[in-house]
């Protein structure tokens, strides 16, 4: 996931710093666990769905 990151955003992406996201967000994810947050087709037929 590091390694994905721009380089601005790149001192952000720590363990530190996505456990405490993750855990403001838990319950807003719970609550809605099964909600399709991405979906995204390409011109060639892949489709990519990200769901909670």
């Amino acid at each position: 996931m590091y390694e994905n990151t721009p380089e601005p955003y790149q001192a952000l992406m720590t363990k530190q710093t996505v456990r405490m996201l993750l855990g403001e967000c838990l319950d807003v994810i719970q609550e809605n666990r099964g909600l399709e947050i991405i979906e995204v087709q390409a011109s060639d037929g892949t489709h990519v769905s990200i769901v909670l």
